[in-house]
């Protein structure tokens, strides 16, 4: 039997959105947080990232729209405990005229586990989502405000993220020919 190891394409650097505390609620008798409380997590990013960028969910379905999930992926790289802090990072990485996917990243930082002193990944993870009627459960097309929006948001996480690899590559210390 082959196994493939499926990677998740993500940037490197996705935008913070938010941090949030374990609450013992999400975790299991271990103290380690249940796998299917990340989901949670992740939707806690993807709306704080849509509301930080002139988008509020609410608006959007008010308006008509629903944006079901449709794919999940998931790489577990550690576990976060109960009363870790955890940071949400997540960016819109793909878009078209009625899907999106979001990328995550979920970590512990220094600091927001007792005796920490390094970041620790947790997980990285997609999500993907269609533009759907939820009248008539068909995909149809985003409207074009929402969609410029969107499109406006990862063209300045797309800036940011450039500017933030240039200043990284400044001051990073130049190789120098050793001949």
């Amino acid at each position: 039997m082959s196994r493939r190891k499926e990677r998740l394409d993500l940037p490197e650097r996705l935008p913070f959105i938010a941090k949030v505390r374990i609450l013992y609620a999400d975790t299991d008798a271990m103290g380690v947080v249940y796998h299917g409380s990340y989901v949670r997590y992740l939707e806690h990013a993807r709306i704080e990232y849509l509301r930080a960028r002139g988008t509020v969910y609410a608006e959007v379905e008010a308006a008509g729209y629903a944006v079901p999930v449709t794919e999940l992926n998931v790489r577990y790289t550690a576990p976060a405990r109960f009363d870790d802090i955890l940071t949400l990072r997540a960016g819109l990485i793909v878009q078209s005229r009625a899907r999106l996917v979001f990328g995550y990243r979920l970590t512990v930082e220094p600091g927001d586990r007792v005796g920490l002193k390094t970041t620790v990944p947790i997980l990285r993870a997609t999500t993907g989502h269609c533009c759907m009627n939820p009248t008539t459960g068909r995909p149809v097309a985003f409207p074009p405000s929402l969609f410029e929006r969107l499109a406006a948001a990862r063209a300045a996480d797309a800036k940011a993220e450039a500017e933030a690899t240039a200043k990284a590559e400044a001051k990073a210390p130049s190789k120098t020919d050793p001949d």
